[in-house]
């Protein structure tokens, strides 16, 4: 995956975001303070091509967060931990969430294009199994790699599938 947009988080003018957005993705950075310093294109904060990665048992890592109105397009998140994140009008266009796990989330209104969801867990929350938490509503998926990907409990509802 290399392409103008995971590279220039390695050029010095993008190494200094880096902190950032981690900042961002762990509930220590505001949308307002994000808006300023990544900028907005198609409406949403520009984080195209961000990697984080390999931090699985780091649950700190994707923090409970509301994240809304964010590109993460041609972003790597293999092998993170994300626990009763929300997440509202996304776009997540080839993604990689190999091995990833997804707890409690709550997703809305998001779209996935070419996003690689494969071998992750997608679950309600464990503690409590039978409550509301883990939802995907009105989101679309379009040519996504759901493959031994484990599906436990969470509640599909209005999603697209193509």
């Amino acid at each position: 995956m290399s392409n103008i947009y995971v590279t220039r988080w390695k050029t010095n003018a993008f190494k200094d975001k880096l902190n950032d957005a981690l900042r961002l993705l762990t509930n220590k950075l505001s949308h307002d303070k994000a808006t300023e310093k990544f900028g907005i294109v198609n409406d949403r904060i520009d984080l195209r091509g961000i990697v984080v990665k390999g931090f699985k048992n780091d649950k700190k890592l994707i923090a409970p967060k509301k994240l809304e109105n964010i590109d993460f397009s041609y972003c790597n998140f293999s092998r993170t931990y994300w626990n009763k994140v929300s997440i509202n009008n996304c776009l997540f266009d080839k993604v990689n969430y190999s091995s990833s796990e997804f707890s409690g989330c709550l997703i809305f209104d998001s779209i996935f294009f070419e996003t690689n969801l494969s071998n992750c867990s997608i679950q309600s929350n464990p503690i409590l199994p039978t409550s509301k938490t883990g939802i995907i509503a009105d989101c679309i998926f379009e040519e996504c790699d759901f493959s031994k990907s484990n599906f436990g409990m969470p509640e599909i509802r209005k999603c697209k599938i193509l």
